[in-house]
């Protein structure tokens, strides 16, 4: 009895993995990822991804002091970690898209290291290719660049922020920063918009300019029209010369059939 009892007996369930665990697996991945993240299937790379998870599994198991893991656990372990790693990222995702006021959303979980290490590993397969025609498509105009400084380092707007070099010089060292560059940048940008002359403008200057590839010039047309109008001469004289040598050849083969017709009248029957 106590012997079928210890068969039946399920393992000891191992200990989770730490964060220290994860992001030691997640390193050792990085360094071995051209061949664990292969996607080629084939026995040859078969082949090398069990051996680079049973490399991966000793360098694991001689970095920590913690319970012993076996490939079977580590290969699970990653996957589980990518399937995390790009849950979070789309629910931050999604949460910068939503609407209707409220409380703040608290369940925005920053990007962890692991999260960086997988994201520098699998790239698109987390956070997807971003569409340019899609309306989550994040275009940042100069116009609409927002900067983040000191308020104290911010130049008084009296001051004629597109002026000559000359009287750059003449502001103070501490004030000439990249934050009130960027603001000089910005106010010169808006100035040259605010100058553009309008006067000859219409919508039909938004049109994208015709390809040459699809476009045809008059000389191109006439050639075209030309050739055409060859081409047709050439079948109109093909059709009347077969059309004469029909009718020359149905006049021979009436010709032949008079000719038979009197040769027959004109024998003499045998006596």
């Amino acid at each position: 009895m106590s012997c079928g009892i210890e068969k039946n007996e399920t393992p000891a369930r191992a200990k989770n993995f730490t964060n220290e665990e994860v992001l030691l697996l997640s390193e050792l991945v990085g360094k071995n990822r051209s061949v664990i993240e292969n996607k080629q299937s084939g026995v040859i790379t078969h082949k090398q991804k069990e051996a680079a998870w049973q490399k991966l599994t000793m360098e694991f198991n001689a970095s920590t002091s913690g319970d012993h893991r076996s490939t079977k656990m580590l290969i699970e372990k990653w996957r589980n970690t990518k399937k995390t790693s790009t849950k979070s990222y789309s629910a931050n995702k999604k949460s910068l898209y939503k609407t209707g006021g409220g409380p703040k959303d608290f369940s925005i979980v920053l990007e962890t290291p692991v999260d960086a290490i997988v994201h520098d590993i699998i790239g698109a397969r987390m956070t997807r290719y971003e569409a340019e025609c899609d309306s989550d498509y994040m275009n940042i105009y100069p116009r609409l660049l927002i900067l983040v400084m000191d308020p104290k380092q911010i130049l008084p707007f009296e001051m004629n922020l597109s002026s000559t070099n000359e009287q750059h010089d003449n502001l103070p060292s501490s004030s000439l920063n990249d934050s009130n560059l960027a603001v000089m940048h910005l106010h010169k940008y808006e100035e040259q918009q605010g100058q553009a002359d309008w006067s000859d403008y219409s919508p039909a200057l938004l049109k994208t300019p015709t390809s040459k590839l699809l476009s045809t010039t008059k000389a191109e047309l006439e050639e075209a029209v030309k050739k055409h109008q060859e081409e047709r001469e050439l079948v109109q004289l093909k059709k009347k010369i077969l059309l004469e040598a029909h009718q020359l050849k149905m006049e021979q083969m009436r010709e032949e059939h008079a000719l038979k017709l009197k040769l027959m009248s004109e024998r003499k029957p045998f006596m």
